[in-house]
């Protein structure tokens, strides 16, 4: 079958026996098959539009007369099935004939096959293409499906960053998020977060030079400079001697639970056994974000936070864009790898959530009842639930999560963020650091540092926290432990 290519190289080729066979094409047909492929989306194009955008300065009859020559072209050169028609006046591609690598990129996004989709993009869209005598418009369609379809290439990057980052192919998620950043380098919050992923592989010198031409960029396309958060992050890069983590051996993503819980002395066991097994790498996460951030207050509740049981529940969407409803049951999965591994808490894997969740409630998007949610706490066996919301457009989200205590329905902390859509893996990094900060007892005028921190560290901070906030019973060296001066 044939396949138009429009990613990178621009033609129609077709796999034999002996090779790869490219179509002679001429240039503006080239165009126009293109355009019949992709500026329909799958729908049919009126013939007008057509003689409009490729034929602007000839009369209508000539270029009436000129189009019918170039379909008739494409039936005899690609097969008498590669067009289809409706009436008279409208005319489309079947992609049952013709596959077209833009469309299947497309695919590949929505059904978050993020690497078959980094594989499909080999470049931008139409890239060096020119079709003589074709309309200004038709130039403006392809500048904006350009710049469309880049953003989703580096938004599938990133999320295929986060997914190797959590696999602990840290090496490889680097890779992933230089690819991100290249495609789309003024995305700031995504440039630091390719500069914190440097840092916590200890590419210290890389993430300068990120920073470095960061700083060139602004100052030379908009006159401006980074913003604070970003400068927070590189001044706490600059003040350390080391790298502030090195990963150690990398733990499952998600702790599923399947079994009551151990004893007090156990689960308050474990946090000291991790701190002295991290060692070296723990102690440099600590000193980091303790130099950052300073003492904290106390926890909002207790140290039993920590270490609570939590399930993230299904967000409500309130977008018009039906692009944004994944995010409902997308946001279960996104938060549980973030959080879990995380000082104590045990977050229960998305799949049996999600299970229970439409059990309990029918799936129900209204505001559940408090018997709902205790019910489903319940069977799950959580002692806290992460519920939130996604509200915006394709262009731009804001995300919104609460933790509930079910034992009294009272909210524990509550956090927003807000940013660039094609940036959602960096915001929900932010919403993920936020809700452990203010669970931990971080103050809101020390969030921003605490956002800029790779979670990695983040993670090493709180464990080694909770370990000395919570000492074994009977540990004299604990908080409160008397002395004889």
């Amino acid at each position: 079958m044939p396949q138009l290519r429009t990613l990178g190289s621009v033609a129609v080729v077709d796999q034999t026996a002996n090779g790869e066979h490219h179509f002679d094409v001429q240039q503006k047909r080239l165009a126009l098959l293109v355009f019949l492929a992709r500026g329909g989306r799958g729908q049919f194009v009126r013939r007008d539009a057509l003689v409009a955008h490729f034929w602007p300065d000839s009369d209508e009859q000539h270029a009436r007369g000129v189009l019918r020559q170039a379909l008739t072209a494409f039936r005899k050169e690609l097969g008498g099935d590669v067009l289809v028609t409706h009436g008279e006046d409208e005319v489309g591609v079947s992609p049952d004939a013709l596959t077209c690598d833009a469309t299947a990129f497309e695919a590949a996004c929505r059904a978050r096959e993020y690497e078959a989709a980094c594989t499909l993009y080999r470049g931008h869209f139409l890239e060096g293409f020119h079709a003589s005598g074709a309309s200004p418009d038709f130039e403006q369609w392809v500048d904006i499906e350009r710049d469309r379809l880049r953003r989703l290439a580096s938004d599938a990057s990133w999320r295929m960053a986060s997914q190797l980052e959590a696999e602990g192919r840290t090496a490889e998620a680097v890779d992933s998020a230089r690819r991100a950043v290249e495609l789309d380098p003024d995305d700031e919050p995504g440039v630091a977060r390719l500069i914190a992923l440097l840092d916590q592989h200890g590419d210290r010198s890389g993430a300068l030079t990120v920073y470095a031409a960061l700083v060139r960029r602004l100052a030379e396309g908009f006159s401006a400079q980074p913003a604070p958060e970003t400068r927070a992050l590189m001044k706490a890069l600059r003040q350390r001697p080391t790298p502030v983590y090195t990963p150690p051996p990398v733990p499952p993503v998600v702790q599923v639970v399947e079994q009551a819980p151990t004893s007090v002395a156990e689960v308050r066991s474990r946090p000291r056994r991790r701190f002295f097994i991290a060692g070296a790498a723990g102690a440099l996460a600590v000193v980091a974000l303790a130099v950052l951030l300073g003492p904290t207050r106390p926890a909002l509740r207790s140290s039993a936070a920590l270490r609570a049981t939590v399930a993230v529940v299904p967000f409500r969407v309130h977008s018009a864009d039906a692009d944004l409803a994944w995010l409902r049951d997308g946001m279960v999965e996104l938060l549980t790898m973030r959080l879990s591994g995380t000082g104590g808490i045990t977050v229960i894997e998305p799949g049996r959530v999600l299970a229970a969740w439409r059990s309990v409630t029918g799936d129900s998007l209204v505001d559940e009842p408090t018997a709902a949610l205790a019910k489903f706490a319940g069977q799950v066996g959580a002692g806290r639930i992460v519920c939130g919301s996604v509200t915006g457009s394709a262009d731009h989200l804001a995300l919104a999560a609460w933790i509930v205590d079910v034992t009294d329905g009272h909210t524990e902390a509550q956090a927003t963020v807000e940013g660039p859509a094609d940036s959602l893996a960096f915001l929900v990094d932010r919403l993920s650091a936020r809700l452990l900060g203010l669970v931990a007892g971080v103050g809101n005028h020390r969030l921003i540092s605490l956002e800029a921190a790779p979670l990695p560290a983040i993670r090493a901070f709180l464990v080694v926290r909770e370990a000395v906030a919570s000492p074994l019973p009977g540990d004299p060296t604990g908080p409160g432990a008397g002395g004889t001066g």
